[in-house]
């Protein structure tokens, strides 16, 4: 799984004009979650293609996660983007991305199934 991970990596940052990707985690959640998620540093929403949406989806199947979505999370008031995510989500986390209970710092980019 790390090598999948480094190459989805290096993948995701020949996909982005702008920043550099620091980390990528696969992940299990307390809450029933699964996912990766890509840390980033310098880049904005506006650099978040189509392309690069792909990557991070491609990589959470990779590593066995079917998404229910794919997000950013920016810091709140502004489009600089903290990471790049894909998840399938479980019950309290489906309300959170469905707007339902929505939060500041969450920007839904795409459903994935």
């Amino acid at each position: 799984m790390i090598e999948r991970c480094a190459e989805y990596l290096r993948r995701l940052e020949e996909r982005l004009e702008e920043g550099m990707v620091t980390e990528v985690d696969a992940f299990v959640a307390r809450c029933g979650c699964v996912g990766v998620v890509f840390m980033l540093r310098g880049v904005r929403l506006d650099d978040v293609t189509d392309g690069v949406i792909a990557v991070v989806q491609r990589a959470a199947r990779e590593v066995g996660a079917d998404p229910d979505i794919m997000y950013a999370r920016v810091v709140p008031g502004t489009d600089l983007v903290i990471d790049l995510g894909a998840r399938t989500l479980c019950e309290t986390c489906e309300r959170e991305f469905s707007g339902e209970e929505p939060r500041p710092d969450l920007r839904v980019l795409r459903g994935g199934r």
